[in-house]
């Protein structure tokens, strides 16, 4: 599943918006793309799951989702704290968007590597 830009610039663009009626329409849209996201990216992980694996991929995901937001709920909280709910959401989508680099590039590098290591081994033999 491909991650696309649409949440961490909605997110983005939550953390700038100073009016209430622009926040609402900007946090359905970003609760909209969360919740294609989670059908999507656990439907794709039970549809390519062994048969004797989809409950327990099915379980994985539940425990992730559960173990994960309360953390991240909690992080976002002490930032608005010390700071203020826009730069909370400004960190936040940062955070999204660094992630999603990581996730694009990991196996363009991935690729790489090993095209490297096949290259070194033919070198050496």
């Amino acid at each position: 599943m491909r991650i696309g830009p649409g949440r961490r610039l909605r997110l983005h663009w939550l953390s700038f918006s100073r009016t209430y009626w622009l926040s609402c329409v900007l946090a359905f849209l970003l609760g909209a793309a969360f919740l294609v996201f989670s059908a999507g990216a656990n439907g794709s992980l039970v549809k390519h799951a062994r048969p004797d694996m989809q409950g327990r991929m099915s379980s994985l995901w539940v425990v992730t989702f559960l173990g994960v937001y309360p953390v991240g709920g909690l992080l976002l909280g002490i930032m608005t704290d010390y700071w203020s709910a826009h730069v909370a959401l400004l960190v936040g989508g940062i955070g999204c968007a660094m992630v999603a680099m990581i996730l694009l590039f990991a196996p363009i590098a991935r690729e790489q590597a090993e095209d490297d290591a096949r290259q070194a081994g033919s070198l050496s033999a």
